[in-house]
């Protein structure tokens, strides 16, 4: 007999943990029991009532578990509270039995009705196993990615300069700056400092690319990044699988919306300055700078790849321009120019329509529409 309940105080964490980690064990890079505790002990917003389990009253064991993730969405520019689903599995010797579909409808039959959540609920599911959520109400949204193809560095004045640091010491100045973009993205999460400086810092291991201006772009030294306050952007990459490949992804983004002007006018091409440039030119300058810095063997290739959601890639000229037009463009920087190396090959090109996913799924509450499921982006990193 299978009985359901949550979990009944942190004392059952271990248990639940090794749980997962055996569910998935068959994945290709399977994560160990203390991956699924971090992601608990991570989330500012986490709940020990949050978490389902079913047990085997025969062999008193759990069998399998649902997570649910409270979290705050940007929709249009508005942000509504929302349950995401997450952590979903049974052990291999109880699956096809029904064991996680009535768990699954247990959990959601105990928080659907909460107040304070106007969204409803979201996941993120393989192909495979995205009907068996059709089957409980979820439907699939789209969330475009483009590629852009490096060519070369993406060149700018010697005041700004691109290089690591540790999250940790800019924490505070991350969150802003990514709150700054994703406040324009449907989808993407509604972060708090405390967000950023565990769930966020754990993700991308305590190290992003940061794009600085002034005193800090002379100093090499990441360590001397302590304040942010020189910090115009930021982001974190990810390698895909599988590897050597030189392809990429941006898992992570956030600008200084001070400083770097947000329009998404193509036609301009004019070199940045140290204080007037625009949301393209900074990511262009993380991306073809950053990269090589993070990868030492990427750079000896001369090229390569970077998926970055759509929204973000239609505000990047399709037709940057060359170093040699940079020459004219800026006239001020002409002799430090002439002694750098001509390559008429745009810095990057841009495939727009790259791919679709479509695992992402929602089962929202009666008074959303479909408008607010439109060009979805959720960064990487905060997947859960």
């Amino acid at each position: 007999m299978i009985t359901t309940r949550c979990l009944s105080d942190e004392s059952e964490l271990i248990a639940w943990a090794q749980l997962c980690a055996e569910c998935f064990s068959q994945k290709s890079n399977p994560p160990p029991p203390e991956h699924f505790l971090d992601h608990f002990f991570n989330d500012p917003w986490k709940d020990i009532n949050l978490i389902f389990v079913s047990f085997d009253n025969e062999s008193r064991k759990m069998v399998s578990s649902v997570r649910i993730f409270r979290r705050a969405l940007f929709l249009n520019r508005e942000i509504y509270h929302v349950f995401g689903l997450g952590e979903v599995c049974t052990l291999p010797s109880h699956r096809n039995r029904g064991i996680a579909r009535d768990l699954l409808s247990y959990a959601i039959r105990n928080v659907e009705n909460s107040a304070n959540i106007e969204f409803g609920f979201i996941l993120h599911a393989a192909d495979w196993v995205r009907p068996f959520y059709q089957q409980l109400g979820f439907k699939s949204i789209v969330s475009g990615w483009s590629s852009i193809r490096f060519n070369d560095h993406f060149r700018t004045k010697r005041k700004i300069i691109v290089k690591l640091a540790p999250l940790s010491l800019i924490s505070e100045k991350a969150t802003n700056l990514n709150i700054s973009v994703s406040k324009f993205l449907n989808g993407a999460v509604s972060r708090s400092v405390e967000y950023t400086s565990s769930w966020i810092q754990s993700e991308c291991n305590n190290r992003v690319l940061v794009l600085v201006q002034g005193n800090e772009a002379e100093d090499n030294n990441s360590s001397n990044v302590v304040s942010g306050e020189s910090v115009l952007a930021y982001c974190s990459i990810q390698e895909c699988r599988p590897h050597g490949h030189n392809k990429f992804q941006l898992i992570d983004f956030g600008i200084d919306h001070h400083n770097i002007n947000l329009s998404d006018d193509k036609s301009s091409m004019r070199r940045p300055e140290s204080l007037d440039f625009d949301i393209s030119q900074s990511l262009a300058l993380l991306l073809s700078n950053g990269i090589p810095l993070l990868y030492p063997l990427t750079a000896a290739t001369g090229s390569f790849e970077v998926i970055i959601p759509r929204p973000l890639a239609c505000l990047l000229p399709l037709h940057p321009p060359t170093n040699s037009q940079y020459q004219q463009i800026n006239e001020m920087d002409a002799q430090e120019d002439a002694a750098r190396t001509v390559n008429e090959k745009p810095a990057y090109s841009i495939d727009l329509e790259h791919c679709e996913d479509e695992c992402w799924m929602v089962r929202p509450r009666a008074a959303t529409t479909d408008e607010q499921f439109t060009n979805i982006c959720i960064w990487p990193i905060d997947n859960f």
